[in-house]
């Protein structure tokens, strides 16, 4: 497919969509809207030597000429991408091992060793290397393009031209590279994060664009410079693909116009509106992760077992931010000013105001005095924690501590006097928390 020099008339093979069996190739001149102008032959991959000249491959490899509609059409026998006509030349390959022939208005040339030829409205002429799969720039006599001062391109295929503007496919495939013009360093034109195949150039006379397919079938069109310097940002044109694709690009008072065969074989067009700001085309970046919620730490498990059922001093402390030290402090407080002196004198440390101030160690000492002071703290501290855990409030706990202390001490100090020995009669009772045996 491909406009001719003045990007009024496009030519293209119709017919790939039809189903195998029925399949009729010929190749269709059209005007730039789509309107079909003169069907000859079938062929493919036309292009133009001229405004009314056509040169394709032909389907069986044999040579013939044709002429209808004002048009006339020379089909070459040539492998795929081994034609090319520009300006009144013509380069094919008919045989890869013979090389590419280049036949112009008076000479001919043949480059031995060499396939994929194309040429430039200049007369500059680029192929690819048989041995190495290189392509490199050759200046046919009356080039007018600028001349390479590196002709080697370097690995690549499918070479189109824009004006002096050439763009190809690495090799492997899925960059595209190019050269504003043949003195030119090479660039890479790709859109960074997608494959970039199938380039096609277009020199506006003021703007140089870019066509080029994305991933499996998206054409684009972006703007040289944009793509120099790696925005990928551009116009976004259509979707298609097959075997059969091909597209090409031509210069509108509207701004570019595309045209491009359907996967069903049909041929499309659109003019792109590049006075639209550019989209990105690029691969945006995923969204961060979501932190998850905070999972909150496990219950510390319980103290192991010290060994007896009495609480210790270490117990005490462990509990100490639990049960709150205002509520502790004042029952050990009543208990200490009401209770201990009338049945024993307390040791002068012990009523210093250091526990009143909170001072842990106070716990320590009270609980490892033992006798009637430690079963009280102990007493306590675990009354408040079976309180607590059955939904009483923390005033409310401390009471019921409080009472089971007093219960405690008057246990310790007025032990009740051990029964002769003897059988045991029921029932037995349970009082409160006190077992009593009638």
């Amino acid at each position: 497919m491909r406009f001719d020099p003045t990007g009024h008339r496009i030519a293209y093979t119709l017919g790939y969509g039809d189903p195998a069996a029925s399949r009729r190739l010929r190749i269709v001149v059209a005007d730039r809207t789509g309107i079909g102008l003169t069907e000859l032959p079938g062929g493919h991959e036309p292009e133009w030597s001229g405004t009314d000249t056509l040169y394709a491959r032909s389907l069986d490899g044999s040579h013939a000429d044709h002429v209808g509609g004002g048009f006339t059409l020379h089909l070459r026998g040539a492998n795929d991408g081994d034609l090319s006509a520009a300006a009144g030349v013509v380069a094919v390959a008919a045989d890869r091992a013979h090389g590419v022939t280049v036949t112009g208005p008076s000479f001919g040339q043949t480059y031995a060793g060499t396939f994929e030829p194309s040429l430039s409205q200049g007369h500059t002429l680029a192929l690819r290397d048989l041995a190495s799969g290189s392509l490199r720039l050759e200046r046919l006599p009356g080039c007018r393009d600028a001349a390479a001062t590196l002709p080697s391109l370097g690995p690549g295929t499918r070479a189109r031209w824009g004006s002096q503007t050439v763009v190809f496919d690495t090799v492997p495939f899925g960059r595209v590279l190019g050269r504003v013009t043949p003195d030119q360093v090479t660039i890479d034109a790709s859109i960074p994060g997608r494959t970039c195949t199938h380039p096609v150039a277009l020199w506006t006379g003021t703007v140089l664009y870019v066509g080029i397919v994305l991933d499996e079938g998206e054409l684009v069109l972006a703007e040289w410079g944009s793509l120099t310097r790696h925005e990928a940002r551009g116009w976004r044109v259509g979707v298609s693909g097959g075997s059969a694709f091909d597209w090409d690009l031509a210069n509108s008072a509207d701004g570019p116009l595309v045209a491009w065969l359907t996967p069903e074989g049909t041929l499309a067009t659109a003019i792109v509106n590049v006075s639209a700001p550019p989209v990105f085309l690029g691969i945006e970046p995923p969204e961060p992760p979501i932190d998850p919620p905070p999972i909150d730490p496990p219950d510390p498990p319980d103290p192991p077992p010290t060994g007896g059922d009495d609480m210790t001093a270490a117990d005490i402390r462990r509990y100490v931010a639990e049960l709150g030290n205002d509520l502790l402090f004042g029952a050990v407080q009543r208990y200490h000013g009401d209770v201990l002196p009338r049945d024993r004198p307390m040791d002068g440390a012990i009523k210093s105001e250091a526990w009143t101030e909170g001072d842990p160690d106070f716990w320590t000492g009270d609980v490892t005095t033992g006798g009637a002071n430690g079963f009280f703290c102990r007493s306590y501290v675990s009354e408040y924690l079976i309180a607590r855990d059955t939904g009483r409030t923390a005033a409310q706990a401390s009471g019921d501590g409080y009472d089971a202390a007093i219960k405690a001490y008057n246990h310790a100090v007025n032990p009740p006097p051990t029964p002769p020995p003897g059988a045991v009669k029921g029932p037995i009772g349970v009082v409160e928390r006190d077992f009593t045996v009638g």
